[in-house]
């Protein structure tokens, strides 16, 4: 049997952390953060940044 938490989200918290961080660091649009993102090989939407904003911000 595993100690280790399973994860809670579809995404590692080190790419939360670091979309949540340009969004509120950088004068960036969630779409803006969403392009930064995917130019990192990270799919993910303007809505799920939306979500994330306002569950970890």
């Amino acid at each position: 049997m595993s100690d280790r938490k399973p994860y809670r989200h579809r995404f590692p918290l080190s790419v939360i952390r670091y979309a949540l961080w340009l969004y509120h660091r950088f004068p960036l649009s969630q779409r803006d953060v969403q392009a930064l993102l995917h130019e990192r090989g990270i799919q993910v939407s303007h809505e799920t940044l939306r979500q994330w904003n306002i569950k970890f911000a």
